[in-house]
């Protein structure tokens, strides 16, 4: 488990981006270390946040 890592929500077309490891831009994130997950709730990874740019780090998708 992760405790006290925040989580962020991602679209149909983010989730295609990050598994080609590309970045993605999310609203109004903190600069943090997060739980990826899309919009029907799969957790997809671990991604970090910065200047509302995710960047995947460990995928499980």
């Amino acid at each position: 488990m992760l405790p006290n890592i925040h989580s962020v929500t991602i679209d149909e077309q983010q989730s295609i981006d990050i598994r080609y490891g590309r970045t993605v831009k999310v609203e109004n994130q903190d600069d943090n270390l997060v739980k990826i997950f899309n919009k029907h709730s799969i957790f997809l990874g671990i991604g970090k946040i910065e200047n509302n740019i995710l960047q995947p780090k460990r995928l499980f998708i």
